[in-house]
């Protein structure tokens, strides 16, 4: 399956995977379902002053997978949007394709950028990550359980990834590509005239 989008998205897909067991993590019933979701924001134009949000959200779920504990980030899910978004904002400022990881309380991930083009950057403003990322976060109910991998794109060559995880999970590239990405799924929309 191939995403081509004409404004900033963010689609993420949450992996299966097992994870040792830590005191700040609670334990959940095995559940069967691997949970996918793609959210499209508007464009950031160039004499915009906010973020604009599309009205749906395209979210896709199949099986199997088995979810075996959760870190609740509800009370850090803004500092954590922006942690990962200056590592974004950072990396595309500097061309950098490379990983990196990082971590906030009890929370990991790994970012990493690909390219078809000469360069590695984007012209995606640091808030256009910070509020794809927040918007994904809240909408996973203030919990991060398992790995989830997340695709961000926005108008042109670059395409971000996320893998983002409770501590204790190994992540890099392996976790979250399009190979791993690009999977089949049952989708629906949903957003802002559902509520």
């Amino acid at each position: 399956m191939h995403i081509t989008l004409p404004a900033f998205a963010l689609a993420l897909l949450a992996l299966g995977s097992s994870a040792s067991t830590l005191p700040a993590k609670r334990s959940l019933p095995q559940k069967r379902a691997t949970h996918y979701a793609e959210l499209d924001l508007v464009q950031f134009g160039p004499n915009s002053t906010e973020i604009e949000k599309r009205k749906s959200i395209k979210y896709c779920f199949t099986g199997p997978s088995e979810f075996a504990a959760c870190i609740a980030v509800a009370d850090f899910t803004q500092q954590l949007a922006f942690n990962i978004a200056s590592q974004f904002k950072g990396d595309s400022d500097n061309n950098d394709c490379s990983g990196h990881s990082g971590s906030l309380d009890s929370v990991v991930w790994y970012v990493y950028a690909t390219t078809s083009g000469s360069r590695c950057d984007t012209t995606a403003e640091l808030g256009t990550f910070q509020g794809a990322i927040e918007k994904y976060i809240r909408g996973a109910g203030g919990e991060i359980c398992d790995v989830h991998c997340i695709r961000l794109t926005h108008d042109g060559t670059f395409t971000g990834w996320l893998a983002l995880a409770p501590d204790g999970q190994t992540l890099d590239r392996s976790v979250c590509d399009a190979t791993v990405f690009d999977t089949g799924a049952t989708c629906d929309t949903g957003g802002k005239n559902d509520v």
